[in-house]
């Protein structure tokens, strides 16, 4: 998930071999906007930001999502009055070419994933159902519109909640109330930013729909 101002930023490949459109592990790639100082030898994410992610209830850009494209490598650092850089492609895994955006390989660590309930109460919405669908269901991951800034953590555990509906009481003059919130599942948080996250839906008796809460479990 990255911001726009890492979008704007971002170093990128601006071109591959006249044979090639896209490209396949061991081609050579030149790209602009690598730090002066990137080390020959160092890799880097190679992606492509998808539709962005909107807030289902303030309809605010949460972020967007990187598509993983592969694993570019510096083999020479940038030379010229273009600073242009020369790299080799490590891995490939969707198609690569020209505008692909770069990021420094982020450092792997080992994160124990402990199931536990928010210390903060929380309540948020679901803001997408990955895979680009409008509804999900059990073993499903679901991007929610809050991270860390609500006290999310990997490990944490949330409760799923459909808003209740409103419906007509006959018994009472034909009065309109309000049904309560329907509990249905339970979502497993395994990464966190800022304002976003990812969950595992782990248990829904119910389709799962983006605006759906997500709340501390009681």
């Amino acid at each position: 998930m990255v911001d726009q101002g890492t979008l704007e930023t971002s170093a990128r490949i601006v071109a591959v071999p006249e044979s090639h459109v896209y490209l396949g592990r061991g081609d050579t790639a030149y790209a602009r906007g690598l730090a002066p100082d990137a080390a020959v030898g160092s890799d880097w994410q190679a992606f492509r930001p998808v539709t962005p992610v909107r807030d289902p209830v303030t309809g605010q850009v949460l972020g967007y999502e990187a598509e993983y494209e592969g694993n570019v490598r510096v083999a020479r650092g940038p030379e010229g009055p273009d600073a242009v850089t020369t790299l080799r492609v490590t891995q490939a895994q969707q198609e690569m070419g020209v505008g692909t955006l770069l990021l420094p390989q982020p450092m792997r660590e080992a994160v124990r994933y402990v199931p536990r309930a928010p210390e903060a109460q929380v309540d948020g919405r679901v803001a997408k159902v990955y895979g680009g669908v409008q509804y999900g269901g059990a073993k499903q991951v679901v991007v929610l519109n809050v991270g860390a800034n609500a006290g999310l953590e990997p490990g944490h555990v949330l409760a799923l909640s459909r808003a209740g509906e409103v419906v007509n009481d006959r018994t009472e003059g034909n009065r309109n109330i309000l049904l309560p919130d329907e509990r249905y599942g339970l979502a497993f948080v395994f990464r966190v930013f800022q304002g976003v996250s990812y969950a595992l839906v782990t248990d829904a008796s119910n389709v799962i729909e983006v605006g759906d809460r997500v709340i501390s479990p009681r």
